[in-house]
Formats: C-alpha cells, sequence, structure tokens
C-alpha cells in the first residue's frame, strides 16, 4: 500500500506548494519519467466568487501538465478508491474545504451534533481508503487552533471539527508536516 502524507499550517504558510513539491518527490519515485497521469490533483474546493476562481486557476497554473485533476467537494474517499489504482501519487488540497462542505452540505443553518459526526466518519472513511489503496496520498489541511476563538458559533463548530479531522489525518499517516512561515517541520516521525 502507499503511504499517506499530511500537510497543516496557516494560512499562506505555504502549505499547498510543499504538498505539492512532496507529491512531486514521491511521483518522481515510482516514475522517473513522469509519465502523464503518474500523480492527480483531487481537489475540494467548489470556487463560488470571484477570488476563489483565481485562486483555483494560480493553483491550476502552478501544477506541471503530466498532473490529472479530479474536482470532488464531497466523496474524496470515492475519488481515492477511484483514483489510487490508476495513478502513483494523489494530493487531496485541501481537507479543511472538504469539512466546510460536508459541514454545509446540510439544510440547517447551524450544523448539527449529528452532521459533524457525519464529516467525521467521511473523514475516518478517507482515510481507511488512503491507507488501502496503492497510491501514495498527500493531504494538505488547515491548522485553525492556534488562533483566536472564533466570535460565531459556526465557526467554533468549523474549528473544533477541523481539529478533530486534522488529528485523525495526523495519527493514520506515515509524515507529518507543519508549515510556519514556507518552512516545513517534520512532525513524524521524529528524527
Amino acid at each position: 500500500m502507499g503511504r499517506l502524507v499530511f500537510v497543516t499550517g496557516g494560512a499562506r504558510s505555504g502549505k499547498s506548494k510543499f504538498g505539492e513539491e512532496l507529491a512531486l518527490d514521491l511521483a518522481l519515485e515510482r516514475d522517473p519519467h513522469l509519465t502523464e497521469g503518474c500523480a492527480t490533483y483531487l481537489a475540494t474546493c467548489v470556487p463560488g466568487d470571484d477570488e476563489m476562481r483565481e485562486r483555483v486557476r494560480m493553483h491550476r497554473q502552478r501544477r506541471p501538465a503530466y498532473w490529472n485533476t479530479v474536482e470532488e467537494p464531497l466523496d474524496v474517499a470515492g475519488a481515492l478508491a477511484r483514483k489510487g489504482c490508476e495513478t502513483n501519487v494523489i494530493l487531496v488540497d485541501c481537507l479543511g474545504i472538504y469539512v466546510t462542505n460536508l459541514l454545509l452540505e446540510g439544510e440547517e443553518e447551524t450544523p448539527s451534533t449529528e452532521r459533524c459526526a457525519l464529516v467525521i466518519s467521511s473523514v475516518q472513511d478517507m482515510v481507511m481508503t488512503a491507507r488501502n489503496v496503492p497510491a501514495d496520498v498527500v493531504v494538505v489541511s488547515n491548522e485553525v487552533g492556534m488562533g483566536l476563538v472564533p466570535e460565531y458559533l459556526l465557526g467554533r463548530i468549523f474549528r473544533d471539527v477541523l481539529g478533530w479531522a486534522n488529528q485523525i489525518v495526523a495519527q493514520a499517516s506515515d509524515e507529518v508536516y507543519l508549515m510556519v512561515s514556507g518552512m516545513p517541520l517534520r512532525v513524524k516521525p521524529q528524527k
């Protein structure tokens, strides 16, 4: 089975770029010629405004042509299961947006306890699938637990659920990196 690598950090810490570099290194290990389709970018974002569309455009522009892109905002485990046997490396960017998508999928204005439990279950399924496919999987996430306590209930729910989701992925990962000001700190395994 492939390796699971987790990259987390604050806003603009360089986590997506570092995740892409890690995925490239893993792809090179398996396919030194980097043939088309050797790496897959699994995007969880659904761009809803011009600013997000510009971010997506910049991310796409940064990726080499040999990458495949799969856009999957809700069924990341299913996408991993489908692509995990077809490609060498999958970069999931990002867990924070995936959690947001799942939290806000329901009709309720504030996610219920049941909705939060469903999100955590979905993250557990994603991790189990990532651990059982032949592809190496790199998951990028946001570290939101080091700042202020959000003023609004939805913000506090998101912070808590993403914190739990990050813990689940980190525990299952072979390697964990924390990005600080563009610098990767290796957390797991410790040297």
